[in-house]
């Protein structure tokens, strides 16, 4: 193995032995590497994007998880076929579907929404095929090889990422050193405050609409007006409907409430 190789297998790959325990391999002769370790953990998130977009799109997200979130740099990758490419090393292994939702929630933070859709995270979502769907990393273990004839995949830097447009590859075979060069510049995701990243990356949930103050109000009102007002009142009811029906009580005010905003008869609709 070149030294580009051997990075390669040290920052993104398993060595699996006979007893099926996996860890970053030492000496990257050895075989054989995955991508998976026996727990389903990876050592690599990758974010593909693909179709007509170029490296000014994905530069803003490049640079924001290092100046927002405090990341090391991603390497950038041509990789042909495959599209642009952010590829992000991991200190320790990272369980593969939380990765996924990792590096998936880091593209939602910082691209709009008609950039999300042109992107591929890995690994793949969780699932029974995920350790089967490499097709995006793979080039690397054969860097040497065009994806397509004339279109050489390759690691390169941010100065020179800008020259490419909607052309990611190289029309040339990379140098294996050059490449082992910006490897070995790559500093990997360090092991630590997993749950604090995880929070920063992932939008939050919304909270649960919560109907049960509307069912308790149907079931006690006598009238229309009483429901209304018990809703406009509720400060468990959901603000945008409490609003509504402030605003659905207005043209019988005058009419059906006392000084005091009290019901003082059933609602009747105009004529």
């Amino acid at each position: 193995m070149n030294r580009f190789e051997t990075l390669v297998a040290q920052r993104f790959l398993f060595l699996s032995d006979a007893l099926g325990s996996a860890s970053a391999p030492s000496d990257a002769s050895l075989r054989p590497l995955a991508w998976f370790d026996d727990q389903g953990r990876v050592r690599v998130m990758v974010l593909s994007a693909r179709g007509r977009i170029e490296w000014p799109d994905l530069a803003p997200l490049w640079r924001a998880v290092q100046s927002d979130l405090g990341w090391p740099a991603p390497a950038i990758a041509v990789a042909a076929s495959q599209g642009w490419q952010l590829w992000f090393a991991l200190a320790e292994p990272l369980p593969a579907a939380r990765a996924h939702q990792l590096v998936s929630g880091v593209s939602q933070r910082f691209l709009p929404l008609e950039l999300q859709q042109m992107l591929r995270p890995w690994p793949p979502a969780e699932g029974s095929a995920a350790r089967d769907c490499t097709a995006e990393v793979e080039w690397v273990l054969n860097a040497t090889q065009a994806m397509v004839e004339g279109q050489w995949p390759a690691f390169v830097t941010p100065d020179l990422a800008a020259v490419f447009g909607e052309a990611p590859w190289l029309d040339l075979p990379p140098s294996p050193e050059g490449q082992a060069d910006l490897l070995q510049r790559l500093q990997p995701l360090p092991p630590g405050p997993w749950a604090d990243l995880f929070a920063q990356t992932v939008p939050a949930p919304s909270p649960p609409h919560r109907a049960e103050p509307l069912q308790q109000h149907l079931l006690s009102a006598h009238d229309p007006l009483r429901f209304l007002l018990a809703v406009m009142a509720d400060d468990a009811v959901d603000l945008a409907l409490r609003l509504q029906a402030a605003q659905a009580l207005l043209p019988y005010r005058d009419r059906c409430l006392d000084p005091s905003g009290q019901a003082v008869a059933p609602i009747k609709r105009p004529a």
